[in-house]
């Protein structure tokens, strides 16, 4: 697998730098008190499960795929600091809080966001641009936090390895045989730019992203108020993004029902202001 990515950009990923961890003066919404269990839990469904330290080993490798495919990282560090506050105002209601999460815009105009296993979220400028409040960024940050939290692309590629998954994928066996990681890498990136994951999952991921904002105290709706914009648009404009995912007017439906059943929502947080003040002028 050929890596690119200038040294400064692995440098800048591997030691954790693109991440903001804090910002005077933020304010996250009121969380909601819903009375709900929320988005459940789900354990890994395979004989051999992967530790926490592969995952973000995967994770770390899948990452630098994504930018060496979406440009590379966009540099500025108070938009970013901003979208790692929304994001971590989100991580901090999933069910995995402990995990180091790690956020970055990438440098292209095309629409789209990635999550890779052991914490790493990524959305493209060109889908900032068109968002229209933080409601909305939370709805997208949630549905990728979603990913991570339920291990969807790990799962996915253990099914489809089935009894060929090596028994050593821990830190030991990766270790004396770093030659395990290539092919695990390989068909994980092919899911995500290619394939796409079953699209079970892409409407899990959107169920959990909706309770995530709720948690936070986010307008629930704001993914789906960016799907709806979304689907009058598909099929009129090429992206990789519509043959990894499931029709957009398929994800609404599934959402409209567990927004109906949704209380007092009109006054829980949008932040269309704050939104604004915080992206770049174009």
């Amino acid at each position: 697998m050929k890596q690119t990515l200038p040294s400064k950009i692995i440098a800048l990923l591997l030691a954790g730098l693109w991440s903001i961890q804090s910002q005077t003066g933020w304010s996250a919404p009121v969380p909601e008190t819903t009375g709900q269990s929320g988005a459940s839990r789900q354990t890994n469904p395979m004989s051999h499960p992967i530790g926490e330290d592969v995952e973000r080993v995967l994770g770390e490798s899948i990452s630098l795929e994504i930018f060496s495919r979406y440009g590379g990282l966009y540099q500025n560090e108070a938009l970013t600091r901003y979208v790692t506050l929304v994001g971590k105002t989100l991580a901090e209601v999933t069910d995995r809080p402990a995990l180091e999460y790690r956020f970055a815009i990438l440098n292209s105009q095309e629409e789209h966001a990635f999550a890779a296993p052991g914490g790493f979220v990524f959305v493209t400028l060109g889908l900032l641009q068109t968002l229209r409040n933080e409601a909305e960024l939370a709805g997208i940050l949630g549905h990728e936090l979603a990913h991570i939290n339920r291990k969807h692309l790990l799962n996915s590629w253990q099914r489809l390895s089935g009894d060929s998954t090596p028994p050593p994928f821990t830190m030991a066996g990766i270790t004396q045989n770093p030659n395990l990681l290539e092919p695990a890498i390989e068909q994980m990136a092919d899911m995500l730019f290619t394939r796409g994951m079953d699209k079970r999952l892409e409407h899990e991921a959107d169920l959990d992203g909706l309770e995530y904002a709720l948690r936070a105290g986010y307008h629930p709706a704001g993914l789906h108020y960016y799907l709806q914009r979304l689907a009058r648009v598909q099929g009129s404009i090429p992206s990789v993004f519509f043959t990894t995912h499931p029709p957009s007017t398929e994800r609404i439906q599934q959402m409209i029902g567990r927004l109906d059943k949704q209380p007092d929502t009109d006054r829980l947080a949008l932040l269309a202001e704050r939104f604004k003040r915080n992206l770049p002028s174009q």
